[in-house]
């Protein structure tokens, strides 16, 4: 194997491929020091804050009343915006990682950030249902990833992402009629395993990789920032495109 992150031993590498390839998903500790993370998350959520632009799903796994008092505020490409976050999309502390993970070049898809709103009155951080990212962004191969940097420290009361480990083994799944996620019922969260985690932690998982999320319901907004990411091997299978999409970032 190529060693894309000499930082760390072949033994290292090797455990991290091989927990990835099993599992669909890993979780590396302090990627980035936490008081960075935090600086990067204050500039990210004043960013998104300023947009206001609410990205809770509906469907039927959400009450009309319990969608009326959630948001989820993201806001794309945000390396548009910033030159931290454009430096961010290149940091080798990120990329190399992720290289080790797709097992050669990193070739980026797109990015956005999130805030997910503490509890304030009757409003609160919203949740999103079990879903794969495969429907949205079909590649041949399945060698695709997403990688969220948390840029807070992520409780459980926060709505921390949820993943079910060994869940991508089965390659895309039969979504809920007309929508883009999974019957909720095929995934229950008691099944999934939390991600909790500090500022600077990374959590990785597969395009096929089953993930959800719950609501915010802590006093703290939650604040991450997500990088999707292919191997050059792995084409996309529609016409859609993303603007930076294509961009090899690593090595």
């Amino acid at each position: 194997m190529i060693n894309h992150y000499s930082e760390h031993s072949d033994s290292y590498l090797r455990s991290a491929q091989e927990e990835y390839s099993q599992n669909g998903c890993i979780k590396f500790d302090q990627v980035i020091p936490a008081d960075e993370a935090l600086e990067l998350g204050l500039e990210l959520h004043a960013l998104i804050a300023g947009k206001d632009n609410n990205a809770q799903w509906d469907g039927e796994f959400i009450t009309d009343e319990e969608r009326a008092k959630t948001k989820i505020l993201d806001l794309h490409e945000v390396q548009e915006v910033s030159g931290n976050f454009e430096a961010l999309r290149h940091d080798p502390r990120i990329l190399g990682r992720l290289a080790v993970l797709l097992g050669g070049p990193v070739v980026y898809h797109h990015n956005k950030g999130f805030v997910k709103p503490g509890a304030h009155g009757e409003t609160y951080g919203g949740k999103f249902p079990p879903h794969q990212d495969y429907p949205f962004f079909p590649h041949y191969n399945y060698n695709m990833l997403a990688a969220i940097i948390y840029m807070t420290d992520i409780t459980e009361d926060m709505g921390p992402v949820k993943v079910f480990p060994g869940s991508h083994r089965d390659g895309p799944r039969q979504t809920a009629e007309g929508r883009p996620y999974i019957n909720p019922d095929e995934f229950p969260p008691e099944d999934a395993v939390t991600m909790t985690g500090k500022a600077g932690d990374m959590v990785a998982f597969n395009v096929n990789t089953v993930h959800m999320s719950g609501p915010n319901k802590s006093q703290n907004d939650r604040v991450s920032w997500l990088m999707q990411v292919t191997h050059p091997d792995s084409k996309p299978l529609n016409d859609h495109r993303e603007p930076y999409q294509g961009e090899e970032l690593w090595p």
